[in-house]
């Protein structure tokens, strides 16, 4: 039984190739990675001509982005349940 919203592989599917659109218009030559909320790699793509680094950096990048999410949602749960003692 699912508790909390989480992504499915087709959302991830959706979320790359609008990533992969973006990227081709603006002829960026990166690497695409998608996280879950725990920063658990759900799928990694290095586009055609995006150096070997970049898979690195795209992969960290999404990490540091679900770290702070998390921070952020963890920290409104907390001022909604009142002080602490």
């Amino acid at each position: 039984m699912r508790t909390k919203p989480a992504l499915t592989a087709s959302d991830v599917q959706k979320m790359v190739a609008a990533c992969k659109s973006e990227a081709t218009k603006n002829k960026w030559n990166v690497s695409i990675a998608v996280v879950d909320d725990a920063g658990c790699l759900l799928y990694l793509e290095r586009l055609d001509g995006a150096g070997p680094v970049t898979a690195e950096v795209a992969t960290q990048k999404a990490v540091t982005s679900a770290a702070r999410a998390a921070r952020r949602s963890s920290g409104r749960i907390a001022s909604r349940s009142g002080p602490r003692s």
